[in-house]
């Protein structure tokens, strides 16, 4: 499938909200396949760079500025992880209190390539099994007990 941009587009990258004309410098036009892009650089009206990165952890596509892609990188040993596995990164630090960054990141990336590979099939629909699929982790990140929760509990 082909896509063009559409004509305005709000994106909010590396904390600033920029708007992205159809009149781009570059005509380029973007094959996706699923939600992996082909294209990794555009140029915008105002002349920055977007450049399209997948997370190493879920495949996530996101359109994202080179100087916030490196501050991820930066940030997670080389690697771009999105922020919903940023978080997910985060929640399994907190619940194994001993478990380093580098740690808990690598046990998520483990925890998404047996996701990937249980599933036989391409989704049908993206979009809705990563949300479904979040919601999972919500849910058994609310039913697992707290280190401090667990005292209060026994009390």
């Amino acid at each position: 499938m082909y896509m063009k941009f559409s004509s305005f587009k709000l994106l909010l990258i590396g904390g600033e909200l920029e708007r992205l004309s159809s009149q781009l410098r570059t005509t380029d036009t973007i094959l996706m396949s699923g939600i992996e892009a082909k294209l990794t650089s555009v140029k915008v009206d105002g002349g920055g760079d977007v450049e399209f990165v997948k997370c190493e952890c879920c495949g996530l596509t996101e359109e994202c500025t080179p100087t916030y892609i490196a501050t991820v990188r930066e940030s997670n040993q080389g690697r771009w992880i999105c922020g919903l596995c940023t978080e997910a990164v985060k929640e399994e630090m907190e619940r194994s209190c001993s478990e380093s960054e580098e740690e808990a990141l690598d046990r998520h990336m483990r925890f998404c390539k047996n996701f990937q590979s249980s599933v036989s099939s391409p989704p049908s629909n993206p979009t809705e099994e990563l949300i479904s699929a979040v919601k999972q982790l919500l849910f058994r990140s609310l039913d697992s007990p707290r280190a401090g929760d667990i005292h209060h509990h026994h009390r």
